[in-house]
């Protein structure tokens, strides 16, 4: 997280590692002398091959990297002490101090290989920040508990470690064991927190369920799992069915989910709606779901429910995703694809944009959810991307949506992309990689010269914040820069590129760089030509084109001090009704949840469930206040421009 350490692939043998795989892990330490790099396959052997006619294996390269980057997660069919080909095992790796951990204890009965999860998965691996509790998926029967009938042999299972002790992670809502593999790795989601931090919630699906891929909760010590995306609709009988994971709270006490059923009572089934589940002490008896897409402008005439869930914060209380339809009321009913944030009860129309979220387009949010990152070839600001996608950036402090790869004062003529196919096969961490770093900064690249001293007619890295357009590469390079990742501050960028930036480069190979601001180590002056150096390849400054707003959020501006004294009136009513809805709410879960368990006779829970549906009526009519001053709201910033 801190640029420090860094886990890469090659497709060169060196510092001990075997020669025969495709690729190889290394590992890459930050320390004051300069770069320090060790082979992993030095440490483990992993799938070494022993002739170059033996199968190579993708796991030559290392399972994922602990957010402290210290430790990685290796499947190995070599005995580590004895090199001997064995059964594949599952390792725990301290990349800094060499030591390692078996994971993995020899199987009680079938197959005598552990693999964890599908190899092509690597994010099967999931745990705590510091991989202390480490989550993963196997066929193999590791413990008593998945001996279970229950449970099919062939049928991937949903392991713990910690302390030296393995336990199944996998429940049913009853108490059974079940098969179960981590969320985050059955579907290619934007979503995050898959585990928490300390590693005791996690969010997992059954795999082997009959009723498809529900969702399901865990928590450490509870051998039983809340049923997620369990219906509520009391209006019909709704069956157990799938539900897509898109991200959950930081502490494990929210999720979301899209589902194409009519979990909620009074709303349509058939396309995809977007829910929050909220968990309680008693989930199978309490309301725990929150339609957060329901559609409030029936003008339009549309159903087309979510089209993509672009990312969440980590309180849990902002979400962004898209929709074809417009769902909020008294805005633009016009065609095409609308972007929208739901903040803690409220859902703001932003902007109509056509969202690209295939190929090597990711939209990701800061953990505050204040940013936004996401790409579209629409046209959403005063400059004219071209028709090509370009980055933009929408700030939920001030509502502005602005363009980072826009040329100033004139046209682009290519698109600008966070991603590159080498690079992203070149990737090991199944972490997202930080195009977005915590404070709202934006990395991407492009073929455009966005800066006069950008001349070399290649790719080159750029990274913007604020307004502010800097390069990263040095613009004047002979080859391609291609961005890998930053420090959550945005303080160190990791790129690739063929260009001989420091003396020890003396190959035209693909080599990984690390820039750094304040610059790096010491290097022999440069000659000329030879373009930046080293860890300092930091361009100059310029200033990118403004930002502008748009959507239902329209917050900059400064306004007379009268006029701001107003505006902040609306505000603090609309925190206030926020916080009236949060209660309304909670006290017509109770009230439902005594209905269901009261002794009293039909009568008593009859008065209980009126007094409930009384409450959640006055939490709706709150819902559409805020609405409605958030609207005056608006307003009072626009007159005060």
């Amino acid at each position: 997280a801190d640029g420090m350490r860094v886990l890469y692939p090659a497709d060169g043998a060196f510092l001990g590692a075997p020669g025969f795989p495709q690729f190889n892990g290394y590992f890459a330490n930050r320390t004051v002398g300069g770069w320090q790099s060790r082979s992993v396959s030095a440490l483990l052997p992993y799938f070494a091959a022993t002739t170059i006619l033996e199968p190579i294996s993708i796991w030559t390269i290392p399972n994922g990297l602990s957010i402290d980057g210290r430790k990685t997660v290796i499947g190995t069919n070599r005995d580590p002490d004895t090199g001997q080909k064995v059964p594949t095992r599952v390792y725990i790796v301290d990349l800094v101090d060499g030591t390692r951990e078996r994971v993995s204890p020899e199987p009680l009965a079938g197959d005598a290989n552990v693999f964890p999860g599908n190899p092509n998965a690597a994010a099967q691996v999931s745990g705590s920040d510091t991989f202390d509790v480490l989550y993963y998926a196997s066929v193999a029967q590791l413990v008593s508990d998945s001996l279970a009938p229950a449970v099919p042999a062939t049928a991937e299972k949903l392991y713990r470690h910690e302390d030296g002790h393995l336990t199944l992670a996998s429940w049913t809502p009853s108490g059974q064991p079940s098969p179960g593999i981590l969320v985050d790795n059955f579907h290619d989601v934007v979503g995050r927190n898959t585990a928490t931090g300390d590693g005791s919630v996690y969010w997992f699906t059954p795999a082997g369920s009959s009723f498809g891929y529900p969702l399901h909760r865990g928590e450490v010590g509870v051998e039983r799992s809340a049923f997620v995306n369990e219906s509520e609709n009391e209006d019909v009988v709704v069956a157990p069915g799938d539900a897509l994971f898109q991200g959950a709270a930081a502490d494990g006490s929210r999720a979301f989910f899209t589902s194409n059923q009519a979990l909620i009572t009074g709303m349509q089934s058939g396309f995809s709606n977007l829910f929050m589940y909220e968990h309680s002490a008693d989930p199978a008896s309490d309301e725990n779901l929150t339609l957060i897409s329901r559609d409030l402008e029936p003008a339009d005439g549309l159903s087309g429910g979510v089209a993509e869930v672009l990312g969440t914060s980590d309180d849990g209380e902002i979400v962004y995703f898209t929709s074809s339809q417009q769902l909020v009321s008294g805005e633009s009913v016009a065609a095409g694809q609308k972007l929208y944030r739901w903040n803690d009860g409220v859902l703001e129309y932003l902007a109509h944009a056509a969202v690209s979220t295939s190929g090597l387009n990711i939209p990701l949010t800061s953990p505050d959810g204040r940013y936004l990152l996401f790409q579209s070839n629409s046209h959403l600001t005063s400059e004219d991307g071209g028709g090509f996608v370009q980055q933009y950036v929408f700030d939920g402090d001030s509502g502005a949506i602005s363009c980072a790869s826009c040329r100033s004062g004139g046209v682009n003529t290519s698109a600008a992309f966070q991603g590159d196919s080498f690079a992203t096969f070149m990737g090991v961490t199944p972490q997202p990689r930080r195009w977005l770093s915590d404070d709202g900064q934006v990395f991407f690249h492009t073929g455009e010269p966005l800066l006069s001293r950008d001349t070399n007619g290649q790719v080159d890295i750029y990274t913007w914040k604020d307004g502010r357009l800097d390069l990263v590469s040095s613009g004047r390079g002979t080859s391609d820069a291609r961005f890998v990742d930053a420090g959550a501050d945005g303080g160190t960028v990791l790129f690739i590129t063929r260009d001989q930036l420091t003396s020890s480069d003396t190959d035209l190979r693909m080599d990984l760089y690390a820039a750094r601001i304040g610059g790096g180590f010491p290097e022999p002056e440069a000659g000329p030509g030879d373009g930046c150096q080293g860890d300092g390849c930091q361009g100059q400054s310029s200033q990118a084109p403004p930002s502008t707003d748009l959507g239902s959020r329209r917050l900059q501006g400064s306004g007379n001090p009268t006029r701001a004294a107003q505006c902040g009136r609306f505000a603090t009513r609309i925190r206030a009704a926020r916080r009236d809805v949060r209660r309304l709410r909670g006290r017509s879960r109770v009230l439902r949840r005594q209905a269901r368990q009261t002794r009293a006779g039909e009568g008593r829970a009859r008065v209980l469930r009126v007094r409930a549906v009384r409450l959640k009526r006055r939490a709706s009519r709150r819902s559409a206040r805020i609405v409605v001053l958030q609207r005056q709201y608006r307003g009072c910033r626009e007159a005060a421009r």
